[in-house]
């Protein structure tokens, strides 16, 4: 955790002095990872809020540093042999760091594309099998397109993602984003 800390902390300080512009977004899960994750003992059942928040830090080349915290919330019911099952609300909480490559920027949009590594927390609130520990692990991100327009002015626009994870619980996210 330390040398993740340091490196992000590097990033960012190396950043301040070709600082580009930097964006703010918030945005909302569409789908929910009850397609992907499911076998036989296994099932999502529900997703009741998946949310995102964004920092993205770009410089003069084209390349960013994006920052991301997500939460999810779910239920989860796992199958046992002797036919019983359990249902389970968890709590989930990703961090991920990781570079963007802006491939189109001009004062109405912005497309971009890059990865993004970092830890995800687990907790069951109700009904868990692991009995309501905490577990944590790590994750990946690949941003496969990233749209950030700005219909009004070049502060406040709308944003959209698509993503490949193992972090967020969703495939799609939109929502809104200020860039400064």
């Amino acid at each position: 955790m330390k040398r993740f800390s340091l490196l992000v902390l590097l990033s960012i300080s190396i950043g301040l002095y070709s600082q580009k512009k930097q964006q703010i977004s918030l945005g909302s899960g569409l789908n929910n990872v009850q397609n992907r994750l499911q076998s036989v003992d296994y099932q999502v059942v529900s997703t009741n809020c998946i949310l995102a928040l964004n920092y993205n830090y770009s410089f003069r080349n084209n390349i960013g540093l994006r920052g991301t915290v997500a939460f999810a919330s779910f239920e989860e019911r796992y199958f046992f042999y002797t036919g019983d099952d359990v249902s389970a609300v968890i709590n989930a909480l990703a961090i991920n760091i990781g570079p963007m490559y802006h491939f189109l920027i001009n004062k109405k949009l912005d497309l971009s594309s890059g990865f993004s590594l970092g830890r995800k927390f687990r907790r069951g609130v109700s009904g868990d099998p692991y009995h309501g520990l905490p577990t944590s692990f790590y994750v990946y991100s690949i941003n496969l397109i990233n749209v950030k327009y700005y219909p009004f002015n070049e502060k406040i626009g709308f944003f959209g993602e698509v993503i490949i994870d193992e972090a967020y619980h969703s495939n799609y996210f939109l929502g809104l984003a200020y860039q400064f």
